[in-house]
């Protein structure tokens, strides 16, 4: 069974136990996104540098005992967001070019 294919549960216990890190979780992810997203199509814009700049952060913050619940859990959003550099079609032509910086910290 791969990575990506365990719960948020089974995969916090992995970092705890430090069994595994984020950025062997995110590869894993993007494994199994690159062998099926030709067929599926399900991602107007993958960000991979981005999330692997995110799980070495996380990676960096589980070495020092700084873990929440979802440290080193990737995500994706099924909704295009606003982030510089992304596609942000939405369904319509005005919003491709728009996008406000982000300035929230989780």
């Amino acid at each position: 069974m791969g990575l990506n294919e365990l719960t948020i549960h089974e995969l916090q216990d992995k970092i705890k136990k430090k069994e595994v890190t984020s950025t062997e979780i995110v590869t894993d992810v993007f494994k199994r996104i690159d062998a099926v997203e030709e067929r599926v199509r399900s991602f107007t814009t993958m960000m991979k540098e981005y999330a692997f700049e995110e799980a070495k952060k996380a990676d960096g913050e589980i070495r020092k005992g700084n873990i929440k619940p979802l440290t080193g859990i990737p995500s994706h959003s099924r909704t295009s967001s606003a982030r510089r550099g992304s596609a942000r079609p939405a369904g319509r032509a005005s919003f491709t070019t728009s996008c406000r910086p982000m300035t929230a910290r989780w």
